[in-house]
């Protein structure tokens, strides 16, 4: 495995990580949605997801077995908390927080307008599941659950 997907699948996991524990934290006003369902479940309407962003996930969820609606939202919540005009310290960009290399080899056009936009969160989150896919195969022949 090359030095770049290492450093991308170092990331994905600590920032996986830390999402599941946020959403399974603060899943919902009054009840524990995220708790339920975990990374592998889907979006309940009691979980912290604005309805705009629930749109974009579930359209791109499932694009590969590991890619859950639930897993994008951990994701999304915990990179920008849902904020399409975040930027990080070191420079990653947008709702995704993909630094400008990766998204220069990632991104995607999810709305079809003919623009990649990082600051889109209809490309933002279509390239964030093709991306999570791309991860997923590569870590294929790892023993153990994938996701995690």
């Amino acid at each position: 495995m090359n030095k770049g997907i290492q450093a991308g699948l170092g990331l994905f996991t600590a920032g996986l990580v830390s999402g599941v524990a946020l959403l399974t934290t603060f899943g919902g006003a009054d009840n524990a949605s995220a708790r339920e369902n975990g990374p592998g479940g889907g979006i309940t309407t009691d979980t912290p997801v604005p309805g705009w962003v629930r749109e974009l996930i579930n359209k791109h969820a499932g694009e590969c077995p590991q890619v859950t609606a639930s897993l994008l939202a951990a994701q999304l919540y915990t990179e920008s908390k849902f904020d399409s005009d975040a930027k990080s310290r070191v420079g990653a960009l947008g709702i995704a927080q993909f630094m400008p290399a990766t998204w220069a080899q990632h991104g995607k056009d999810g709305d079809g307008d003919g623009v990649k936009d990082i600051r889109n969160p209809a490309d933002a989150i279509a390239a964030q599941a093709a991306y999570d896919c791309t991860l997923a195969k590569e870590v294929k022949s790892v023993p153990g659950d994938s996701t995690r």
